[in-house]
């Protein structure tokens, strides 16, 4: 009767193991990339009504500046015009229309 395993049969196990690590770590480095990604976009939308409601309470143009792109809202709360348009965070996009709504696709 045999006992324990040989050298190769644990460097065969040992091999898979790492292979199986090496995979579920690359899927979670995607995968946290995306959740990061995901809250960056949330977090704007979230800025962008806040400002929304502060030009709307202080009855005068508030906004921000966010990558090079400048989005204001008038007193009345409503995108100042060519101060409305798209950021991208990937996979996601933050969208503030001309009308004042702000949405993620």
């Amino acid at each position: 009767m045999r006992r324990g395993f040989t050298l190769v049969e644990l460097l065969v196990v040992v091999g898979l193991f790492v292979l199986f690590i090496s995979l579920a770590f690359s899927s979670l480095h995607s995968f946290r990339a995306l959740i990061q990604s995901e809250l960056q976009a949330e977090s704007l939308r979230a800025e962008l009504h806040n400002r929304q409601a502060r030009a709307l309470s202080k009855g005068e143009p508030c906004g921000l500046t966010v990558a090079g792109k400048e989005l204001f809202f008038s007193a009345s709360g409503h995108a100042i015009p060519g101060k409305s348009g798209t950021i991208k965070f990937q996979p996601r996009k933050v969208i503030l229309s001309s009308v004042g709504r702000v949405r993620i696709e």
